[in-house]
């Protein structure tokens, strides 16, 4: 067994990927290819509660696992089994100007060049402004999700995390995410597919 078969599965990347890929191998050093989002939130919080909930959600979507690597049969994506980067928590709230620290921070990470094949691709981060005030930040590479991913996760985590401040352990079903193979299944049958034809045609 290979040591990427032991850190995870592997997979071929969707030819949306490839072109991502191609992108941030060949692109100047200060090309940016992250995509974030940084959500306000007014009332209170159980901080515990919310990054239990951003672990799960990062269990759950492959997408926040995933890292790439070269090899003799061209890059391929790499699913760790589980989350094992980090998800913080700042308090900035002792800060003169906690709204300015934040945003420089996040300013800071946004513009950060991105290794494929070292770095968290995917990022979440709870950041405390005030007792009654924080704001989720999170940030991938666009490589591994896009806006409409970022949605999804989004909405995921919020079914998490409203099930657990509830201690109900029936969290909604319909907002798993499904695995990265079935991206490529779909392209393939796409590609098999008589639109895919006319499509490119068009």
């Amino acid at each position: 067994m290979s040591s990427v078969d032991q850190q995870g599965r592997t997979a071929p990347l969707t030819s949306g990927q490839m072109a991502m890929w191609l992108g941030a191998k060949f692109a100047s050093p200060d090309t940016n290819f992250n995509l974030a989002e940084a959500i306000e939130i007014d009332g209170e919080i159980d901080p515990a509660i919310f990054l239990a909930a951003m672990r799960q959600v990062a269990d759950e979507a492959e997408a926040t696992r995933l890292s790439f690597t070269d090899t003799g049969h061209g890059p391929r994506q790499v699913v760790a089994p589980t989350f094992t980067g980090e998800i913080p928590y700042f308090d900035m709230s002792g800060e003169s100007d906690p709204q300015a620290e934040a945003e420089r921070w996040m300013r800071t990470d946004f513009t950060r060049n991105i290794d494929l094949a070292r770095d968290q691709l995917w990022l979440s981060v709870l950041i405390r402004l005030a007792p009654d005030r924080h704001i989720w930040y999170h940030r991938s590479h666009h490589i591994v999700l896009d806006g409409f991913g970022g949605g999804l996760i989004a909405r995921r985590f919020a079914d998490v995390y409203s099930a657990m401040v509830a201690n109900d352990a029936a969290v909604p079903e319909d907002s798993r995410l499904a695995p990265i193979a079935q991206l490529a299944e779909e392209e393939g049958a796409y590609r098999e597919s008589g639109r895919f034809p006319r499509d490119r045609q068009y």
